[in-house]
Order: structure tokens, then sequence, then C-alpha cells
């Protein structure tokens, strides 16, 4: 009995996953917050003090970027906008 049960609850886990049971919207393509970076930086500048952090992070966005690891990638992207005064 009891493994019946986990066997329904482990199913209704799986289908409900594939349904889109779960409210998550996932990682934005890291591509399109790389592009977000590259046109802000024409107009926009970290401060003196943010540079080499601002490149620090962009670097490591782009390195997550081509591992596909869309998930780092946006959060360092999303902290190198930050410090241009955009919101990622």
């Amino acid at each position: 009995m009891k493994k019946a049960i986990l066997t329904l609850a482990v199913t209704a886990l799986v289908f409900s996953r594939l349904a889109g049971g779960f409210a998550y919207a996932g990682p934005v393509a890291c591509e399109d917050l790389q592009a977000k970076v590259e046109t802000e930086m024409q107009t926009k500048k970290p401060a003196a003090a943010d540079q080499a952090k601002f490149d620090d992070l962009k670097a490591k966005g782009d390195e997550r970027c081509k591992a596909e690891d869309d998930r780092r990638a946006d959060d360092f992207y999303t902290q190198a906008l930050a410090l241009i005064g955009v919101n990622g």
C-alpha cells in the first residue's frame, strides 16, 4: 500500500512538472541579457570606483553564458547592469 501511494505521488509530481504545474518562469536566455549589457555600455558607464567590478561581472557573465549556464550568467549580467543604473 505504501509503495502504491509513493508511486502515485511521484507520478503526480512528474506530470505536474510536465504540465507546467509549478509557477517558475526560468532564467532569461543569457544572450538576451548579454546583448542588453552591450547595448547599455554604448551610452552608460559605471562609476570609476565600480569599473573593475563591472568588468569582472561582465567577464563572469560571458564565461557562464558560453558554458550555457543561463541562470548564473543572468545573475552576473543583472549585477553588472545595476552598476550602470539599469534594471535587469
